[in-house]
Order: C-alpha cells, then structure tokens, then sequence
C-alpha cells in the first residue's frame, strides 16, 4: 500500500468518524456522546514501493487528502479516426494476388484486389508459359477499402504442366495496375 492510499485511508476513517460521532439514534445521544476523548490515529508503517522514499525512521505526515473530488480538466472529444467512403484513385495504382492455386479438377485459380474504390472496372489474369499465353477477364467487385478480383479461373483443359506465370491487372477509367508475377505450377 503505498503512503498516499494510508492517508486517503486515514482521511477517509477520521470523516466517519466525525460522521458518527455528531449522530444521534432517536432523539437520545449514544452513550459516551456527550464526552470527547481525543483520539489520534496513527499510520501504521507499511513497506513502499517508491524508490525515492527516505529509509526507514520517522518521517512527517503528508496533508490528509481532499474530501470533495476536485474537477478533472475536461478535453474534447477526439477526432474520429474511422475511414471515411474511399475515394477513386486517378493513376497507377496497386494490384495484389492474394491466392493462386493449381487445382486438377477446376485449373489455374487466381484471386486478388486492387487497391482503390471504383464504379466499375475490370480484372485480367494473364497465364504464360513459353510464349503460350491464356488470358480471363471479370468484373471486378467494389468493397469498402478495395476492388475485389474475385475468383478467376483458366480451365485445366488450357493449361499443360509446367511453371506458369500468372500477372492480375487492374482497370478503370481512372485507375490501373498490375501485380507483380506470380508462379503457379501446373503439374
């Protein structure tokens, strides 16, 4: 317990005390009311935690400590840092493949975003492999931050084994981009 919390303890018993002692039950005083002895209470010495505080050996008391809370300065409301509707970016922007994936049954599957908000726009995935190049084209879906690319999918049927390089671009009347390489392999 630190020295502050045994004076707002101390403070804190002395106000009852003085409470109940000005108290009457039914008109009577309680007995031993009407005579005063004096009393005193006396911190009892607890260890501290403070660095700064003299060894042991006596010490003064500190003022006991204020019974009315004194007003805390108040401060305004801070500013709202939630993002606001995002706005369409004009230029080059940033394009990211989140997942790519060789999947025997369905093919190359490829999902990404691009990094603004628009009305509407496009995605390609360009798949290439030693100058044989297979291309698939969505709408692109608009999300709160983002555009979503979606899902997109070059059948398996297309596709022939090998290490193939899969690149998403981005496009509207505004914005585009594309994503660095990624290689899927095809097995």
């Amino acid at each position: 317990m630190t020295i502050k919390a045994v004076i707002s303890t101390t403070a804190l018993v002395l106000v009852l005390g003085g409470v109940a002692s000005g108290c009457s039950t039914g008109g009577q005083s309680p007995e031993g009311a009407g005579t005063s002895s004096p009393t005193t209470a006396e911190p009892s010495p607890t260890p501290t935690d403070d660095p700064v505080s003299p060894g042991p050996g006596p010490s003064s008391p500190a003022p006991p400590a204020p019974s009315t809370p004194s007003p805390s300065p108040t401060s305004a409301p801070a500013p709202s840092t939630s993002p606001g509707p995002a706005k369409p970016t004009v230029g080059s922007i940033d394009v990211m493949i989140s997942n790519s994936t060789w999947d025997p049954a369905a093919g190359v599957v490829v999902r990404g975003f691009a990094d603004t908000v628009d009305t509407e726009a496009t995605c390609t995935l360009e798949l290439s492999l030693s100058g044989v190049v297979r291309t698939v084209t969505s709408e692109a879906l608009e999300g709160p931050t983002t555009m979503s690319c979606g899902e997109l999918i070059v059948s398996s049927a297309e596709v022939s084994p090998g290490d193939w390089t899969a690149v998403l671009s981005y496009e509207s009347t505004t914005a585009w981009g594309a994503s660095a390489p990624v290689v899927v392999t095809v097995s």
